[in-house]
């Protein structure tokens, strides 16, 4: 079972600042065993492979990757992080309209690929 804490469900890895590029990953996973706190059953994973950090949000359907989005340009935001470009995958949840239209709003390009 995947253990998430419920008070909390945002987990996050910083170091400097000085060390983050502007890119990030988003991906998701699932679905996966229901956690013992919370019954998630997705998790969703924004990467930064150029300095090993990971930012982890855990849903319990697939379609709340909208709320995964906002939670990670407000994190970024609140963290003084530059935010300016988003890598995913092409699933439907990820292009959709709402989705290509809020990145746009923040001011943060929406690539397609699988790098």
């Amino acid at each position: 079972m995947l253990l998430v804490p419920e008070a909390s469900p945002v987990l996050v890895a910083c170091r400097s600042r000085a060390l983050l590029p502007r890119h990030r990953r988003l991906d998701a996973f699932g679905p996966l065993p229901p956690s013992l706190y919370g019954n998630y059953e997705y998790m969703h994973v924004a990467a930064n492979r150029s300095n090993r950090q990971y930012w982890t949000y855990p849903t319990k359907t697939r379609e709340e990757s909208s709320t995964v989005r906002s939670a990670l340009v407000t994190h970024c935001l609140r963290k003084g992080l530059a935010f300016h470009e988003l890598t995913v995958d092409g699933a439907a949840e990820n292009v959709s309209h709402d989705a290509k239209e809020y990145l746009a709003g923040q001011s943060v390009a929406l690539n397609i690929g699988c790098a």
